[in-house]
């Protein structure tokens, strides 16, 4: 077991901070917090399966028993992978209301700024600079 900072808790997951943040709440990670100040620092728990005792126990089990471990093992892993289908499903749906927001915004701007400027001049008319109507 070992305890890693947030940042570098990031990097072991190759996630970002608020995906992280997101894990965390889930419960799809283990943390520690300790007292810092008014505050509490926080660690990312991260078991090895080198050093993990567990790792140790499951393979004194039978082969009936590891196959069941494996499965339970698997069957949490399809959720956590369900889930971050979801996280990123909604991403993509946030992502095309903002480039829809962004294009009405867009267009909404190219509308009020023809209404600005003045209307194109014809050839061979000079208009003075001062003017802005």
């Amino acid at each position: 077991m070992r305890r890693l900072t947030k940042k570098e808790g990031e990097d072991h997951f190759g996630v970002s901070p608020s995906t992280l943040d997101r894990m965390i709440e889930r419960g799809d990670v283990e943390i520690e917090r300790e007292p810092h100040g008014t505050r509490h620092r926080v660690f990312v728990v991260v078991h090895d399966e080198a050093s993990d005792s567990s790792s140790d126990e499951f393979s004194d089990l039978s082969p009936e028993a590891q196959l069941a471990v494996a499965k339970e093992r698997v069957k949490g892993l399809e959720q956590v992978v369900e889930r971050q289908r979801s996280d990123l499903n909604d991403s993509e749906w946030r992502y095309q209301q903002l480039v829809q927001q962004l294009k009405a915004s867009q267009d909404t701007v190219d509308r009020l700024t023809q209404r600005m400027l003045p209307p194109f001049e014809a050839e061979g008319q000079k208009r003075s600079w001062w003017r802005f109507w």
